[in-house]
Protein backbone atom coordinates (compact mmCIF):
# COMPACT_ATOMS: atom_id res chain seq x y z
CA UNK A 1 0.00 0.00 0.00
CA UNK A 2 3.12 2.28 0.16
CA UNK A 3 4.61 4.56 2.52
CA UNK A 4 1.41 6.85 2.97
CA UNK A 5 -1.11 5.82 5.30
CA UNK A 6 -4.01 3.87 4.50
CA UNK A 7 -7.17 2.89 6.57
CA UNK A 8 -9.45 0.41 5.29
CA UNK A 9 -13.29 -0.02 6.48
CA UNK A 10 -15.56 -3.30 5.43
CA UNK A 11 -18.76 -1.95 3.82
CA UNK A 12 -21.32 -4.46 5.28
CA UNK A 13 -23.45 -5.44 2.29
CA UNK A 14 -23.06 -5.52 -1.14
CA UNK A 15 -25.17 -1.79 -2.18
CA UNK A 16 -22.70 0.64 -3.87
CA UNK A 17 -25.60 3.19 -3.38
CA UNK A 18 -25.93 2.29 0.02
CA UNK A 19 -22.57 3.07 0.82
CA UNK A 20 -22.46 6.45 -0.87
CA UNK A 21 -25.09 7.20 1.33
CA UNK A 22 -23.44 6.17 4.24
CA UNK A 23 -20.22 8.28 3.20
CA UNK A 24 -22.96 11.34 2.53
CA UNK A 25 -23.84 11.29 5.72
CA UNK A 26 -20.60 11.66 7.12
CA UNK A 27 -19.24 14.44 4.93
CA UNK A 28 -22.67 16.36 6.12
CA UNK A 29 -22.22 15.45 9.57
CA UNK A 30 -18.75 16.98 9.44
CA UNK A 31 -17.93 20.12 11.20
CA UNK A 32 -14.63 21.77 10.29
CA UNK A 33 -13.59 24.91 10.04
CA UNK A 34 -10.40 23.99 8.08
CA UNK A 35 -13.03 22.52 5.48
CA UNK A 36 -10.83 19.18 4.84
CA UNK A 37 -13.71 17.70 3.32
CA UNK A 38 -14.30 19.25 0.15
CA UNK A 39 -14.75 16.50 -2.14
CA UNK A 40 -13.82 15.83 -5.99
CA UNK A 41 -15.50 12.98 -8.10
CA UNK A 42 -12.38 12.10 -9.61
CA UNK A 43 -13.07 10.84 -13.43
CA UNK A 44 -12.52 7.16 -14.55
CA UNK A 45 -12.93 6.21 -18.21
CA UNK A 46 -16.77 5.18 -17.79
CA UNK A 47 -18.59 7.52 -15.81
CA UNK A 48 -21.97 6.16 -16.43
CA UNK A 49 -23.98 4.94 -13.79
CA UNK A 50 -23.86 1.19 -15.50
CA UNK A 51 -19.99 1.26 -16.10
CA UNK A 52 -19.81 2.09 -11.71
CA UNK A 53 -22.27 -0.82 -11.25
CA UNK A 54 -19.92 -3.10 -13.08
CA UNK A 55 -16.73 -2.02 -11.30
CA UNK A 56 -18.35 -1.68 -8.28
CA UNK A 57 -16.42 1.21 -6.80
CA UNK A 58 -15.95 5.06 -6.61
CA UNK A 59 -12.96 7.23 -6.02
CA UNK A 60 -12.85 10.59 -4.24
CA UNK A 61 -10.25 13.34 -3.56
CA UNK A 62 -9.43 16.40 -2.65
CA UNK A 63 -6.83 19.17 -2.37
CA UNK A 64 -5.45 18.03 0.76
CA UNK A 65 -4.43 15.13 0.47
CA UNK A 66 -7.19 12.67 0.97
CA UNK A 67 -8.05 9.53 -1.20
CA UNK A 68 -11.24 7.45 -0.84
CA UNK A 69 -12.09 4.28 -2.58
CA UNK A 70 -15.68 3.42 -1.74
CA UNK A 71 -16.29 0.02 -3.42
CA UNK A 72 -19.12 -2.67 -2.75
CA UNK A 73 -17.04 -4.56 -0.02
CA UNK A 74 -14.66 -1.91 1.50
CA UNK A 75 -13.89 1.67 2.16
CA UNK A 76 -10.68 3.17 2.04
CA UNK A 77 -9.02 6.01 2.99
CA UNK A 78 -5.58 7.13 1.92
CA UNK A 79 -3.80 10.51 3.27
CA UNK A 80 -0.43 11.79 2.25
CA UNK A 81 0.68 11.17 5.53
CA UNK A 82 3.56 9.11 6.29
CA UNK A 83 3.14 5.44 7.96
CA UNK A 84 6.10 6.34 9.73
CA UNK A 85 5.98 9.91 11.09
CA UNK A 86 2.17 8.18 11.91
CA UNK A 87 3.63 5.72 14.26
CA UNK A 88 5.91 8.35 15.81
CA UNK A 89 3.39 11.22 16.32
CA UNK A 90 0.52 10.95 19.13
CA UNK A 91 -0.49 14.20 18.29
CA UNK A 92 -1.39 13.46 14.78
CA UNK A 93 -2.44 10.06 15.90
CA UNK A 94 -5.07 11.66 17.94
CA UNK A 95 -6.11 13.79 15.16
CA UNK A 96 -6.22 11.15 12.67
CA UNK A 97 -8.54 8.92 15.38
CA UNK A 98 -10.98 11.38 15.46
CA UNK A 99 -11.67 12.00 11.94
CA UNK A 100 -11.51 8.24 11.23
CA UNK A 101 -14.07 7.58 14.11
CA UNK A 102 -16.60 9.48 11.73
CA UNK A 103 -16.04 6.72 9.28
CA UNK A 104 -16.15 4.05 12.10
CA UNK A 105 -19.92 5.34 13.01
CA UNK A 106 -21.07 3.79 9.87
CA UNK A 107 -18.23 1.54 8.51
CA UNK A 108 -17.38 -0.29 11.68
CA UNK A 109 -13.43 -1.14 12.70
CA UNK A 110 -10.51 0.09 10.55
CA UNK A 111 -7.61 -1.92 10.25
CA UNK A 112 -4.55 0.24 9.46
CA UNK A 113 -2.12 -1.08 6.16
CA UNK A 114 1.85 -0.95 6.73
CA UNK A 115 3.58 0.34 4.48
CA UNK A 116 5.30 -2.93 4.06
CA UNK A 117 2.02 -4.28 3.09
CA UNK A 118 2.27 -6.50 0.14
CA UNK A 119 -1.39 -7.79 0.13
CA UNK A 120 -4.00 -5.70 -2.57
CA UNK A 121 -6.63 -5.23 0.16
CA UNK A 122 -8.61 -3.66 -2.16
CA UNK A 123 -8.54 -6.32 -4.81
CA UNK A 124 -8.94 -8.77 -2.50
CA UNK A 125 -12.28 -7.27 -1.19
CA UNK A 126 -13.33 -6.97 -4.73
CA UNK A 127 -13.26 -10.46 -5.05
CA UNK A 128 -15.56 -10.82 -2.28
CA UNK A 129 -13.61 -12.63 0.45
CA UNK A 130 -14.57 -12.02 3.49
CA UNK A 131 -13.06 -9.44 6.03
CA UNK A 132 -11.91 -12.40 8.29
CA UNK A 133 -10.35 -13.57 5.16
CA UNK A 134 -8.30 -10.41 4.94
CA UNK A 135 -7.48 -10.49 8.52
CA UNK A 136 -5.87 -13.83 7.87
CA UNK A 137 -3.79 -13.03 4.28
CA UNK A 138 -2.79 -9.81 6.37
CA UNK A 139 -1.22 -11.82 9.67
CA UNK A 140 0.54 -14.86 7.02
CA UNK A 141 2.27 -11.76 5.13
CA UNK A 142 2.74 -9.01 6.98
CA UNK A 143 2.62 -10.57 10.29
CA UNK A 144 0.15 -10.42 13.25
CA UNK A 145 -2.28 -7.70 14.67
CA UNK A 146 -0.51 -5.38 16.98
CA UNK A 147 -2.27 -4.01 20.04
CA UNK A 148 -1.48 -1.09 19.68
CA UNK A 149 0.43 1.12 17.57
CA UNK A 150 3.35 1.50 20.35
CA UNK A 151 4.11 -2.06 19.99
CA UNK A 152 3.82 -1.75 15.78
CA UNK A 153 6.27 1.16 15.94
CA UNK A 154 8.67 -0.61 18.57
CA UNK A 155 8.31 -3.96 16.32
CA UNK A 156 9.81 -1.70 13.10
CA UNK A 157 12.12 0.29 15.11
CA UNK A 158 14.11 -3.43 16.13
CA UNK A 159 14.17 -4.25 12.08
CA UNK A 160 12.10 -6.76 12.11
CA UNK A 161 10.68 -7.91 8.89
CA UNK A 162 6.70 -8.72 9.37
CA UNK A 163 5.37 -6.16 12.23
CA UNK A 164 1.77 -7.04 11.66
CA UNK A 165 -0.91 -4.54 11.14
CA UNK A 166 -3.23 -2.66 13.68
CA UNK A 167 -7.23 -3.04 13.81
CA UNK A 168 -8.69 0.43 15.20
CA UNK A 169 -12.30 -0.29 16.98
CA UNK A 170 -12.48 3.17 18.34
Amino acid sequence: MGVTFTAIFQNKGSDISQACKKLTEIMLDTQNQEEIWRWKYRKRDCESPECIQIHGQLEFQNARGFHIELGKHFFMLNLLIGWYTLLEDERLQNRLRQDLSRFSKRFGPAIYLPSSCEVDAIVFLQRERTWEDLRFTLSENCGNQKKSLKELLACINRGEKQCGYYVELF
